[in-house]
């Protein structure tokens, strides 16, 4: 009875995260209001949708921050719906050379359907989504991978 009880939680609780996005694999993401955002050509940008009060946000964001700063055609923005005042302290401890952070950026919270945080999405420089989802399934090995996918399909 027990095992029954905790499979139907667990598939209540992944039907309402998986619909939370308007994202498509392979498809083109929404617009962002600033476009150069995007990589160039030859890079991939990753764009973290995050919050400063949540714990998991911070663990997931510094994890994957780490991976990230290791693959070399990776770039990184993050997007919070917080103002600058509210988060502050916690985007200094990161300590890292982020490509930038966007603060009160509740439009593009809306545009991609974000409706939690830490949210991912690994986008080409024409707006292709490779991967989007909780950043804690986005290891080194997987970015590797998609990687490797987007480069034969150039």
């Amino acid at each position: 009875m027990n095992t029954k009880l905790a499979i139907f939680i667990f598939l209540l609780s992944m039907s309402f995260s998986s619909v939370a996005q308007n994202l498509a694999t392979a498809e083109r993401a929404p617009r962002l209001p600033i476009e150069n955002y995007l990589p160039d050509k030859d890079r991939l940008v990753y764009m973290g949708f995050i919050h400063s009060s949540s714990i998991p946000c911070k663990v997931s964001t510094a994890n994957t921050i780490k991976i990230i700063e290791s693959i070399p055609i990776l770039d990184m923005i993050f997007f919070t719906r917080e103002q600058f005042i509210n988060c502050e302290k916690w985007v200094k401890d990161l300590n890292t050379q982020y490509n930038c952070m966007h603060y009160a950026a509740n439009d593009i919270f809306q545009r991609y359907g974000v409706d939690y945080a830490p949210f991912g999405v690994l986008l080409d420089s024409k707006r292709r989504v490779l991967w989007f989802g909780h950043p804690r399934s986005l290891t080194k090995v997987r970015i590797e991978n998609i990687i490797t996918k987007w480069n034969t399909q150039k």
